[in-house]
């Protein structure tokens, strides 16, 4: 069916940007108090693809250790993520670990019917509260600390500031105001 996620095509799913340690940028939206660690995804495709049977790790020798639950899918040029809490009761976004803010490294591999092939990993060193590690420019780029965390859009390598603020001029028509 037209807009159907693909099964079978060879996935180029990508890992694009983590957080390991969240404590005020995104609020887990099953629990409202709780600022879980995040990983997001990335589809550059242009067909939706369907995840189920992929799996997230934060531990390269055990490449399988979050199934990601059947039919999760991520839309054509979209994001996703992943609320990396520990917590997979949560609902089918939410891994069986958290992110080390010390350090570690994140993997995404393949379903079984493709032999657990590795899709994408990144380590990382320590991260600082907030701050988020991404790939600039999105998708492909390289991987670096980003000024302004963007779960769930494009990463963004400098945070958004104004540069001057413009006064516009007031301008007369010659009558006075009464």
């Amino acid at each position: 069916a037209l807009g159907a996620p693909q099964e079978n095509t060879q996935a180029r799913i990508r890992i694009n940007e983590i957080m390991a340690d969240n404590t005020r940028s995104l609020v887990d939206p099953d629990e409202p108090e709780e600022y879980a660690d995040w990983i997001e995804l990335y589809n550059p495709a242009a067909v939706s693809i369907n995840l189920g049977g992929m799996f997230l790790s934060d531990d390269p020798n055990n490449a399988q250790g979050y199934r990601i639950p059947d039919n999760v899918t991520i839309a054509a040029k979209g994001y996703l993520l992943f609320i990396a809490d520990g917590e997979p009761e949560q609902g089918p976004l939410h891994t069986n670990f958290r992110l080390s803010k010390g350090g570690e490294s994140v993997t995404l591999s393949d379903k079984a019917t493709r032999s657990f092939r590795l899709l994408d990993q990144v380590e990382y060193e320590g991260m600082a509260a907030d701050v988020s590690y991404g790939r600039y420019p999105n998708g492909d780029g390289t991987w670096q600390l980003l000024g302004a965390a963007t779960p769930g859009s494009y990463n963004l390598n400098e945070p958004l500031v104004i540069q001057a603020w413009i006064y516009a001029p007031i301008i007369a028509n010659g009558t006075n105001c009464r």
